[in-house]
């Protein structure tokens, strides 16, 4: 039997999750701003154990300061600017970014059908005609560099090209909208970049021993009831008959292992 285990997955990314206290910039390029917020708002909600993973400084004050130095948007993508920003807030690390594209392309063309013109006195069709009908089709890219960058030193400790693409057509359905297109890709970059800068919920599936060796004979047919309950996804009734085996001083590799998972 195989039973699914909840695990905890390291980051791939090992040195972002060193910077508990980060902040992040708005992004620039088109939706840049608004996907930098949905960016914060997922690593708001990383939670380890029940506890929040990173310490989100507020938005609000990077607007001051960026008010006080009057600067442009785009001078945070200067990593020692960015830095030194990073040390007034008190983060340890500010993430900043540009979204490269957020495109949908649309197109309309024809595809050839046929149906049945005439039919014998067994309403087999015998003769057919041909015509095409309008169809439609949908391209959506979505492409981001995010920069996490460390304020002790300036360092860009993380920076990556993500991208996501899907292709849509339809002759006779309706089609996801462009927002609902992109809003689906942005989901699935923001899915990779917490894998990317975080620890995360994953599931492994590890494979239970089947072995009876060293077991006595009520001591097997238990077991084997254990097996079958395990194959059932009852693994409460499966441990409770292995821990019987157990506590009558038998230990296996087979029940121990199995106990262990």
């Amino acid at each position: 039997p195989k039973v699914k285990i909840e695990v905890v997955e390291p980051a791939k990314y090992y040195k972002a999750t060193q910077l508990k206290n980060i902040a992040v910039y708005d992004f620039s390029g088109k939706e840049g701003k608004a996907f930098s917020r949905q960016i914060e708002a997922a690593l708001v909600n990383i939670r380890i154990k029940g506890k929040s993973f990173f310490n989100v400084i507020e938005r609000e004050k990077l607007k001051m300061l960026k008010g006080e130095l009057n600067q442009s948007h785009d001078f945070y993508f200067d990593e020692s600017k960015a830095a030194e920003v990073g040390k007034m807030i008190g983060a340890q690390g500010i993430y900043v970014g540009k979204v490269l594209n957020a495109s949908v392309s649309s197109k309309t063309y024809q595809e050839d059908r046929r149906k049945c013109k005439q039919r014998d006195e067994n309403k087999k069709c015998i003769a057919y005609q041909n015509y095409k009908v309008t169809c439609y089709s949908k391209n959506a890219y979505f492409k981001v560099t995010p920069k996490l960058i460390k304020v002790e030193t300036g360092e860009i400790v993380y920076a990556r090209n993500i991208s996501k693409k899907k292709a849509v057509k339809s002759c006779n359905n309706r089609l996801p909208s462009h927002a609902e297109l992109l809003s689906e890709l942005k989901n699935k970059v923001i899915s990779e970049f917490v894998k990317d800068v975080a620890p995360h919920t994953g599931y492994s599936t590890l494979e239970l021993i089947d072995d009876t060796k060293g077991l006595q004979p009520d001591q097997k047919k238990l077991f084997e009831q254990g097996i079958n309950f395990a194959n059932e996804k009852r693994m409460d009734r499966a441990c409770a008959l292995w821990k019987k085996i157990r506590a009558e001083g038998t230990e296996t590799a087979a029940i121990l292992y199995n106990l262990g998972v």
